[in-house]
């Protein structure tokens, strides 16, 4: 183009070479277009590698099951009935033909069994990285822990996708050996001989005292080099050669102990130390070389000795690193004094141990994840099972690190959770600004404000984390969901109900199957948490820090204790019995709804975690957000009956409920607690509930839309709610994204709600009962018969009164 476009060119020298180039590039083409695909084939590139057939094959059956699921929910519904179902299938995604190799064909050699296994790990890296910038948006990492994890997971893809990114990662959260002591005794296998001479050599090089004699050699060397002149004074030439001498031996000495180039290269301070040692014997010749210069020249040579102040960085990071002196400090748990050297080291260690401490449990949410992922891989090879094995060892070793973290500076551990809190709490505020912003609720000009000033905290954070101490035994009640409604006096007698006890490491604090109420706080130390399965094996399902609260459900449920608690640290235990803060519950109602909210949450998350397990797309975070959307409704001895909506789920926690098929007449008899699923049905479900039972459900799962040839249009919806959730904020409406169009019609009845501006009332029944005449005296006169023959067959169910009449009512 370029002799083409050239005046200077003739004219046909011009055309000749257009015609040529173009000639080449169709040709070009020609040939590459039909020899090409016969040359990928020869070469196998078009072929896919059978360890991504299997995961390809599983993600493509799992898209098939969700399809079915989908499609079985809408023939489910009445607005569906009139589809053809043979021609909406012709539309679903299918499984790629010669795709899927059959179990028969597939050859199994031991090159594809470790390509397998390598496309699995790939698979594992991918999704931790992907959960990595998945809590970073939720606000759980920061932006310098997100590169830092993101970056270790990126060179683990590229070390041949190896599963070993903990072992950099607990670099960041080591302990001591002192940490992992039992008894006198260490967990830990002892170092090789030579290994222990070099660390007791190390860790002598870094001990105070030595540390004090090379800043006092420094000192007094760089102060007689610039006072007084080497050459007059011979005394000042022999302490620079003896110190240059001394510094020398001591980096030899280091270097050896550390054996290890890279881990030097790394360390900053031991490169400072090289650079002024190095520079210190080449300035000890430096008069040889410049003897023929004058003195001026040779003095400001001695001026570069200066450099020798830098070793006095090995003193600052001596005052940073104060983990194995506090660790190694005897303390007491209580003591109540402490000096200012202690509070110095917390603060240091608080910058050092936050970072740690998000790569730690941003790690575990990635592992968990990727374990719920391969738990519902079908065909799981011994790669896979390997794979599997590996990531739960990762787990356990990153709940041990952490609670071990906890163990020993509790109170750094709490100012962690504290400030990760409290910026997962900001950057969610931040979101839901640009989505009310999206909404058109809030201006440009608003939303720039909001977001400004969530900015500006965010900021605050950052720059004065909180600080904190040992709290007060009050403070540490005072912080329980439960008890934040009560005031200050009644806060004050509920301490006094609860009584202090000091465990040790091994105490059973709570035995399974034990029928005792009680409920205890843990103020300080560590609990571990186990189950004695079916087999007689003992399961460690959690382990528990300061703060916990726990023996709430069986005082809740009034059941046996589901779980054992064993003490793993000395600690501090505070305990209210039941029959105590029963009597408290019974005189403060605000109390008693907040515990049965709090129970019914934690019973909710575990029996729908339960019920949902084999659901690998629904994780636990997604399961908390459904639970923190239900209400906790009390059935009343007027008001026993409900009838649900066709989606949603229903949580039994108190009582026994009896659930009617309005359709085939089936009743069936549930015990709390359990799980309801009111999905995958065009039926009428009525639930007759027991006196004083309870349950967990979304306000949109209960129908508030009455059938009109059932009740009358001007009739009182009936229902009885207990909880603050009901009337949310309209952010909660906008959340709550799950269509009403798949609801189908159903109808209430005998359950009593009273929509107010202050809430929700309960009506008495008299007054119902009066509303409902008069509402059926209008229907009979202004209605049509088709009205009350609704009524009519509504209320005439032999055998639903006979349950609503049965002893469980």
């Amino acid at each position: 183009m370029m002799i083409f476009g050239n005046a200077a060119v003739c004219e046909p020298i011009r055309d000749t070479v257009m015609f040529h180039t173009a000639g080449i590039v169709v040709l070009t083409v020609c040939v590459n277009s039909t020899t090409m695909p016969k040359l990928i084939c020869y070469l196998g590139m078009d072929k896919v590698g059978p360890s991504k057939k299997l995961i390809y094959d599983q993600a493509m059956r799992n898209l098939l099951k969700a399809g079915e699921k989908q499609e079985s929910n809408l023939r489910g519904d009445h607005m569906f009935d009139s589809v053809v179902w043979d021609m909406s299938r012709k539309y679903y995604c299918q499984i790629i033909a010669g795709l899927e190799t059959p179990a028969s064909k597939r050859r199994s050699t031991v090159e594809d069994e470790r390509r397998e296994e390598k496309e699995a790990r790939r698979r594992a890296l991918m999704i931790t990285k992907k959960s990595y910038w998945r809590q970073f948006q939720d606000g759980l990492l920061s932006n310098e822990s997100v590169q830092y994890l993101v970056h270790h997971t990126d060179l683990a893809i590229d070390d041949d996708c190896r599963l070993n990114e903990w072992s950099t990662y607990v670099e960041l959260v080591r302990l001591s050996p002192a940490a992992n002591k039992v008894d006198g005794k260490e967990l830990n296998a002892k170092l090789p001989h030579a290994d222990a001479q070099r660390m007791k050599m190390l860790t002598f090089l870094e001990s105070v005292p030595v540390l004090v004699a090379i800043l006092v050699l420094v000192i007094i060397s760089c102060t007689l080099s610039l006072v007084l002149d080497p050459v007059e004074y011979a005394l000042v030439s022999f302490i620079e050669h003896i110190t240059s001498i001394l510094f020398f031996i001591e980096l030899c000495v280091r270097f050896y102990c550390i054996q290890n180039w890279q881990t030097a290269a790394i360390d900053v301070y031991v490169m400072v130390d090289t650079f002024a040692v190095l520079l210190d014997i080449v300035l000890i010749g430096a008069g040889d070389f410049l003897g023929g210069f004058n003195a001026k020249s040779f003095r400001s040579v001695r001026f570069l000795r200066l450099v020798r102040l830098l070793r006095l960085a090995r003193v600052a990071n001596k005052i940073k690193q104060t983990k194995i002196a506090a660790m190694n400090e005897p303390t007491s748990l209580w003591d109540k004094t402490e000096s200012w050297a202690k509070k110095y080291k917390r603060r240091v260690l608080f910058s050092q141990l936050k970072h740690g401490y998000e790569i730690a449990t941003g790690f575990k949410v990635a592992r968990e994840e990727v374990l719920a992922a391969f738990k519902h891989i079908e065909s799981m090879t011994q790669g896979s099972l390997a794979i599997r094995r590996s990531v739960e060892k990762d787990l356990n070793d990153v709940r041990s690190t952490l609670m071990d973290m906890q163990r020993l500076y509790s109170e750094i551990a709490a100012s962690i959770t504290t400030s990760i809190a409290t910026r997962t709490i900001l950057n969610k505020q931040r979101h839901a600004i640009q989505d009310l912003y999206y909404e058109g609720l809030l201006d440009s000009n608003e939303s720039s404000k909001l977001t400004a000033s969530v900015e500006y905290q965010m900021k605050i954070l950052t720059s004065q984390p909180p600080i904190i101490e040992m709290p007060k035994k009050r403070d540490i009640l005072s912080q329980i969901p439960w008890l934040e409604c009560v005031g200050k006096d009644e806060l004050q007698l509920i301490t006094a109900a609860f009584e202090d006890s000091v465990f040790q490491r091994g105490d059973v604090l709570v035995e399974q199957d034990v029928d005792e109420q009680s409920v205890h706080v843990l103020a300080r130390g560590t609990v571990a948490v186990s189950m004695t399965n079916e087999k007689g094996d003992n399961v460690v399902l959690d382990e528990l820090g300061m703060g916990s609260v726990f023996g709430e459900i069986a005082w809740a449920m009034q059941c046996k204790r589901g779980a054992s608690i064993t003490a793993t640290s000395p600690g501090l235990l505070f305990t209210i019995r039941g029959p105590k803060l029963r009597e408290i519950a019974e005189s403060n109602a605000e109390l008693e709804t907040r515990l049965w909210q709090t129970c019914g949450r934690r019973v909710s998350e575990n029996l729908l975690a339960l019920h949902l397990e084999d659901q690998a797309h629904v994780s636990r975070r997604e399961i908390r957000d459904l639970v923190h959307e239900m209400s906790l409704y009390t059935v009343y001895p007027q008001t026993k009956r409900v009838c649900f909506n066709t989606s949603g789920k229903v949580v039994i926690l108190h009582g026994k409920v009896v659930i009617q098929d309005d359709h085939s007449g089936k009743t069936t008899v549930f015990d709390a607690p359990r799980v309801l699923d009111m999905f995958n049905t065009n039926c009428l479900y009525t639930a007759d509930f027991s006196t004083d039972a309870k349950f967990m459900c979304h306000p949109r799962t209960i129908s508030e839309k009455r059938d009109q040839g059932t009740r009358p249009s001007g009739s009182i919806p009936n229902i009885s709610l207990v909880g603050l959730e009901y009337e949310r904020p309209s952010l909660a409406g906008l959340e709550y994204k799950r269509p009403s169009t798949f609801m189908s019609r159903s109808a209430l009845h005998d359950f009593v709600l009273l929509p107010s501006n202050n809430g929700t009332v309960r009506m008495p029944l008299a007054m119902v009962r009066r509303a409902d005449a008069s509402s059926r005296q209008e229907e009979n006169n202004g209605h049509s018969s088709g009205a009350s023959g609704s009524e009519h067959s509504s209320s005439s169910k032999p055998q639903e009164e006979k349950v609503n009449g049965s002893e469980i009512v």
